[in-house]
């Protein structure tokens, strides 16, 4: 009887816990940046959305030079909505009922440093008894590269977004690659979505295209992200000894001139987010034309460019 009567409780018990976390998970889907889903968002999140002018923030370290080139590159491609754009230290000036804003955001301290770009309706909603609560909705998640040093700086402190919107490093903080990300979300705005963060796809299409064309690795990719000792940084020529078309590795300048002079590129990227390694290959035109992953990180490799030729016949 005892033995019965304990079994009870344990199953009460997990059952509790259960709900209390759906509960949880319930109050808090509003404000999702972690979830790695394909989200839909119902006509009055979208409402939410179209009724505010966005408000994209640069960093403190930004140059006047690089706040010209960046606003003008997202202007083009960015028509969801109005867009303003301004500096973090002057975002008193844009309240949370008229604007969204695009922030970058550390949400949670991992074992890996991870920065977001994302894009937040901040709301207030009124409960069955009458208190007003306040709630938020991240419309995208776009994955920054921190530079070793920032990594550095902010891998073992609970830095808030404040800090965080100054003066950081940040390596894919560029304008081809900003107007890039934009293009990509505008696109799924468009289609009432968020997309999957991790979901394996392919557009058969450009990756045919491709196979005429280079594929740009950014030379940032292939270097150190973190401070271990036991990152190993990859030599080009191992690494791509067996993807059988034209590829070249291009530092952020030369990948902004492409840019300015409006020609269709394709993009290679390599992403770890929450431990997890994405791979990437964006279309300056079409936005993201490809995606895969791995479960843990192990660092770039040269399966990661096989996998695309396999992909790509």
């Amino acid at each position: 009887m005892k033995i019965k009567i304990i079994l009870l409780l344990i199953l009460v018990t997990v059952l509790n816990s259960c709900s209390l976390g759906n509960k949880r998970y319930k109050r808090g889907f509003s404000n999702d940046i972690l979830a790695d889903k394909e989200r839909l968002f119902s006509p009055e999140e979208m409402e939410l959305l179209k009724n505010r002018n966005v408000v994209f923030f640069f960093k403190k370290n930004d140059t006047d030079e690089q706040r010209t080139n960046i606003e003008k590159a997202i202007r083009e491609v960015w028509s969801f909505t109005p867009i303003e754009f301004a500096y973090y230290s002057e975002r008193y000036n844009y309240p949370p009922d008229i604007y969204a804003y695009f922030t970058l955001e550390r949400p949670i301290k991992t074992h890996y440093l991870s920065f977001y770009l994302s894009l937040t309706v901040n709301y207030q909603f009124e409960n069955k008894r009458g208190y007003k609560k306040d709630r938020s909705i991240n419309y995208c998640r776009i994955d920054m590269i921190p530079k070793v040093l920032t990594y550095k700086d902010y891998i073992n402190k609970n830095t808030d977004i404040k800090e965080i919107n100054i003066n950081n490093e940040v390596y894919n903080w560029n304008t081809a690659m900003l107007q890039t990300y934009l293009l990509d979300v505008n696109k799924h705005l468009k289609q009432n979505k968020r997309e999957s963060i991790y979901k394996r796809f392919v557009y058969e299409e450009y990756l045919d295209a491709l196979k005429n064309d280079t594929l740009f690795i950014p030379e940032y990719i292939l270097e150190k992200r973190t401070p271990s000792m036991f990152e190993v940084i990859p030599d080009p020529k191992t690494l791509l000894s067996d993807y059988p078309y034209a590829y070249k590795v291009i530092s952020t300048e030369e990948l902004n001139n492409r840019f300015f002079t409006n020609k269709e590129t394709y993009i290679f990227e390599h992403i770890i987010s929450q431990n997890k390694k994405v791979i990437r290959i964006y279309n300056t035109e079409a936005g993201k034309i490809y995606q895969n992953n791995s479960s843990f990180y192990t660092g770039i490799t040269s399966n990661d460019f096989t996998t695309i030729y396999y992909n790509n016949k």
